[in-house]
């Protein structure tokens, strides 16, 4: 057989000749079916006037000769050309599909979801990928209960579970999960905030208590009130990640941190953005509780935050790697000198942006942190272009730079990137106060297409 590219993602199997699919089974082109992602199922079959409209007319006939005999390696080449959403879809299509292909489907390791899946379709399908270990439903807005419940029956060992954006599910998604998946490592939750109840909030403690393994956790925009926080937080002794943060203001207060501090020893990345509770006394707690291990820390727009947050930081936290202080507007040049000196080895992604600092701090950035990437300085109004000429020189590893909204930047400031930051990917700033089209044209002459300009 030879294989085409129609429009559209469209492939095909075709043949002049009749062809020999499975162990002398013979199929004619009239038995090949096309997959497309707009009509969802095609042929070389019937003309037009006589199948009807692709679907409709498998739907109707529910068997399609080559689907139902393909299998091995024949069936794994055919797969290479799909999405598998639409691998899944092939079941509306042959009613013997999972028969003929559960040795493939036992192979399946990551299952992307889609919102257009029927139920009564995928459930065969899904216990046939007996060995999925990830299932990534991020944004299936229309998923409900029912569905996660079926998850929890059909794929128990499943290893990674992401339900963003799955706003509909509540208890019984979160009961039927603790209750069947305890081989779980990562679960991510976020904007589901009917889990955030009280009933659901104790399925999620018992979840956490049975999966011994669990080392990532998402909760951001649920919401979840500080007790039943404390309370699960406290079963999670392995976790590596966690982010608790809203887009709003979350209701995490330095009781939740100081539990983070006692029983996530283990902890890499922490997410608290938005939380306006939180003062020095829940960054102090962990810094010294999970300092050791602490990666990654974004406490953007924690309002009470002041220089004592970032000395702690500095004196504990020696693996440090990125920062998001992000508007914490009580936060001056003396704490991110401080540290800048503590931290600046292993630094390599700062977002400082709308705080009240001046060239002091970025100096202190310069000077102290060689291995840095990503620098965010968006809106400081105080820092001038001899500070960035500097991160530009001291900085080779530089990547992306955000200078949007920073008033006192002019042409040596893009100058310098262009002659110095050689692995520069991705630079904002704004033109119209000081830096004029000669520099924006200076740095795309200099790197040219390799690297992207926003202004």
């Amino acid at each position: 057989s030879a294989q085409a590219s129609g429009p559209r993602g469209v492939t095909r199997i075709a043949s002049e000749e009749c062809t020999m699919v499975d162990e002398g089974e013979c199929v004619s082109p009239s038995g090949y079916a096309a997959i497309d992602q707009e009509d969802e199922c095609g042929g070389a079959g019937p003309d037009s006037a006589e199948r009807g409209h692709g679907a409709d007319y498998l739907a109707a006939n529910r068997s399609c000769p080559l689907l139902c005999t393909m299998s091995g390696d024949l069936w794994m080449h055919f797969m290479s050309f799909m999405e598998f959403t639409e691998v899944f879809q092939l079941c509306e299509v042959s009613r013997d599909f999972v028969v003929h292909n559960k040795a493939v489907l036992e192979r399946v390791q990551d299952l992307r979801w889609s919102h257009q899946w029927v139920q009564q379709d995928l459930q065969p399908m899904l216990m046939a990928c007996c060995n999925v270990q990830a299932i990534n439903a991020a944004g299936c807005y229309n998923i409900t209960d029912d569905q996660v419940v079926m998850i929890a029956e059909c794929a128990p060992n499943v290893k990674s579970l992401d339900l963003s954006g799955c706003s509909r599910i509540a208890t019984k998604s979160v009961k039927a999960l603790a209750e069947r998946c305890r081989s779980l490592e990562m679960l991510r939750l976020r904007a589901c905030k009917r889990i955030a109840s009280h009933d659901a909030a104790v399925h999620l403690t018992e979840l956490a208590a049975r999966c011994v393994n669990l080392e990532h956790l998402d909760l951001r925009c649920c919401n979840m009130e500080d007790n039943l926080l404390i309370n699960l937080l406290a079963a999670c002794t392995n976790l590596r990640s966690l982010d608790i943060g809203s887009t709003g203001f979350a209701h995490v207060s330095d009781n939740v941190l100081i539990t983070i501090s006692q029983h996530c020893r283990k902890l890499e990345q922490l997410g608290v953005m938005c939380c306006r509770n939180i003062t020095d006394r829940g960054v102090e707690a962990i810094a010294r509780g999970c300092g050791e291990t602490l990666r990654s820390f974004t406490v953007h727009c924690c309002f009470d935050l002041t220089d004592n947050s970032l000395v702690c930081l500095a004196n504990f936290c020696k693996r440090l790697e990125s920062l998001n202080v992000h508007r914490c507007l009580r936060i001056t040049d003396f704490g991110i000198e401080r540290l800048a000196a503590g931290c600046g080895q292993t630094l390599h992604t700062l977002d400082v942006s709308a705080c009240r600092i001046n060239d002091s701090a970025i100096l202190a950035i310069a000077t102290n942190c060689p291995n840095l990437r990503v620098l965010d300085v968006r809106s400081c109004e105080q820092i001038t272009s001899a500070s960035i000429k500097l991160i530009a020189e001291k900085c080779p590893g530089l990547e992306q730079i955000d200078l949007s909204c920073c008033k006192r930047l002019d042409d040596e400031a893009i100058h310098a990137l262009a002659e110095h930051s050689k692995n520069l990917r991705q630079v904002e700033f704004s033109k119209g106060h000081k830096i004029t089209n000669a520099a924006h044209d200076h740095l795309m002459d200099k790197l040219g297409s390799a690297v992207a300009i926003y202004f």
